[in-house]
């Protein structure tokens, strides 16, 4: 199977970093309802968002909690479940209060970027 590193696309033109905070209203469903894990068994790690068009792909990793971890720093055997597209969507909407990606174009991806303005720009839809 894959062992999964940093995010790849074909090019990769633009790298960058993700962070997120889940939602904390408790309006919102877990991240464990969500996806339909049970949270007795299943411990949720990491996940995959992938927008493809107007299609998103969620996958969630999980560990299974009656397995051992060990704390040698080698690649954490992880379960992947890919969330159907309806559920994606939902998932997308529900699941953090914030997400946040930053991609950078490769050749700067290494260096701070200093902003020294912002400028709201209004485009047209379609």
């Amino acid at each position: 199977m894959d062992t999964l590193g940093g995010a790849k696309t074909a090019w990769d033109d633009f790298l960058g970093t993700a962070a997120a905070d889940a939602s904390l209203a408790r309006s919102h469903r877990s991240l464990y309802e969500l996806s339909e894990l049970d949270r007795d068994h299943w411990r949720i790690v990491g996940m995959d968002l992938e927008w493809r068009g107007t299609s998103p792909r969620v996958v969630v990793y999980a560990v299974d909690r009656g397995d051992e971890l060990a704390d040698g720093g080698g690649p954490v055997a992880v379960a992947g479940f890919v969330l159907s597209d309806v559920r994606a969507q939902q998932f997308l909407q529900e699941a953090f209060a914030v997400l946040k990606v930053r991609v950078m174009a490769r050749e700067f991806r290494d260096r701070p970027f200093r902003v020294t303005g912002v400028t709201e720009l209004s485009v047209p839809a379609g």
